[in-house]
């Protein structure tokens, strides 16, 4: 008998964690953190208790109290809590986890998952994982991941599952096929068709629609309320969104403003968006100007792209000045101070319209050494993303400070409304549960099959009579 759990993810944007059952082995998908920026900000002023960390988020509600899936060394509580779940063993069920891709609010958990369970990513999340673990960034605490090639079957006893390339903001990213003897799975992960590679989501769609799923875990990230998505704007044949940008929007918008700016532009990019960041170098070179990198992202880039971006330090004299400490301690420092060629604020300073300099919100003292009266800071998908996050207002603040105009540049990494409703018609399952979303019902409404399951309760997935179908029991 098949058996489906819905943990987290289907109110939320983010914290999808859904397990799948059949005899004595459970998969897990994905293991992610739901994704709250208020609350983030909130905990920031609050530290963590190291000894504990498990614990408390598990009290917290942040990861679910799922028993055989933690360490026992991991679930430490002083005296003991009867609300912490038993721990892993041997003897337990059989357990594997498989994460579509690495955005925290898919993965973000995985770290705390016990050792001898496997963690399951595509091949290219694989390498993401380890390069972002090379500048002290991705899941934490650190977890290897088993990669696994794209259309790769994996074999988890009765559960058969393998990965399905999509287009997303980050490499790596993939839809889940999974199957039983009972019924067959898709989950999309997050998706889009309007990004750098959309081949690949209509690659998948074919690809789903002859699997024949008899469920299908559809994200919808981009739904909104009525007042910002109305009802007649709810359709497969609704246009993008008002003032929405496709990645070829965002890289023409972007060249653009390089060539329009007589000062320097500052680029605010989410690293891990390695296709944003080449389009960035793209959109420059076309413009004329030369873009200056972080150390830690020209690693990502070299790493992953094979490029040599310019690195910028403050003080080519001395690079280690105004570089975090854990960035110079970093085993690949030397090999990109070796192989790169850099550029310091006193070359900046002497022809400011020549560059873009690539700067993260983390690290935005660093501007204060630069020319930055009459430039352009472009925010393009790094952190704070948006109204939404308490930490906009300070940038807005930050940026005026520095005497610089603020534009937004981006393109989403989520499918747009109509998109969402084509791609669940092309796939065509017969049963739908749409996650990943603050108004699910919304997209429900116009999904036929659609269905609501309960946070935490335990499904038993029987076929339907027809040839295709479930019925969440």
């Amino acid at each position: 008998m098949s058996a489906i759990t819905f943990f987290g993810g289907l109110w939320t944007i983010g914290g999808t964690i859904v397990m799948l059952e059949h005899g004595d082995h459970r998969l897990l998908f994905d293991f992610g953190l739901v994704y709250e920026p208020e609350r983030a900000v909130l905990e920031a002023s609050i530290r963590p208790r190291a000894a504990f960390r498990l614990a408390d988020l598990i009290r917290l509600g942040r990861v679910p109290a799922i028993d055989g899936l933690y360490a026992q060394d991991a679930l430490r509580a002083p005296a003991g809590d009867p609300r912490l779940p038993r721990p892993f063993s041997p003897e337990g069920p059989a357990t594997a986890v498989a994460v579509s891709h690495l955005h925290l609010d898919h993965a973000g958990a995985a770290g705390w998952v016990a050792p001898d369970i496997p963690v399951y990513g595509s091949e290219p999340s694989r390498a993401l994982a380890e390069a972002l673990a090379e500048i002290g960034e991705g899941i934490h605490p650190a977890r290897a991941l088993f990669g696994v090639p794209f259309e790769t079957p994996v074999r988890h006893g009765p559960i058969r599952f393998f990965f399905v390339p999509v287009d997303h903001d980050v490499p790596g990213a993939a839809a889940l096929f999974i199957e039983t003897p009972e019924v067959r799975i898709v989950y999309t992960g997050d998706f889009r068709l309007h990004g750098a590679r959309p081949e690949l989501t209509a690659a998948f769609l074919e690809r789903a629609r002859a699997f024949r799923p008899d469920l299908l875990l559809i994200e919808g990230t981009t739904i909104g309320p009525r007042e910002a998505l109305p009802d007649e704007a709810l359709t497969p044949e609704a246009p993008p969104p008002e003032g929405a940008l496709s990645e070829a929007d965002v890289r023409a918008a972007l060249t653009a403003a390089f060539r329009e700016t007589e000062g320097l532009v500052v680029v605010n990019v989410y690293p891990w968006n390695l296709d944003r960041l080449e389009g960035v170098l793209q959109a420059a070179e076309a413009a004329g100007r030369r873009v200056a990198v972080e150390p830690a992202v020209a690693h990502l880039l070299r790493r992953l792209r094979g490029l040599r971006p310019l690195v910028y330090v403050p003080d080519l004299r001395a690079p280690e000045a105004g570089v975090a400490p854990e960035i110079v301690a970093a085993p690949w420092w030397e090999a990109l101070w070796r192989e790169a060629d850099g550029v310091d604020a006193a070359t900046i300073r002497q022809a400011p319209e020549a560059f873009v300099v690539q700067n993260r919100w983390e690290n935005a003292f660093a501007l204060l050494d630069l020319p930055t009266a009459g430039g352009r800071y472009i925010q393009s998908g790094g952190e704070p993303m948006g109204g939404f996050d308490p930490r906009w207002r300070h940038l807005e603040a930050f940026v005026r400070k520095l005497g610089m105009t603020l534009s937004v540049v981006h393109s989403g990494g989520h499918a747009w409304p109509g998109d969402l409703l084509r791609a669940a018609a092309a796939i065509g399952a017969p049963t739908v549960v749409p996650l990943h979303s603050r108004f699910p019902e919304r997209l429900a409404v116009r999904l036929p099959g659609a269905v609501f399951p309960a946070a935490g309760r335990r499904y038993r997935l029987r076929r339907l009579a027809a040839e295709r179908g479930v019925v969440l029991k």
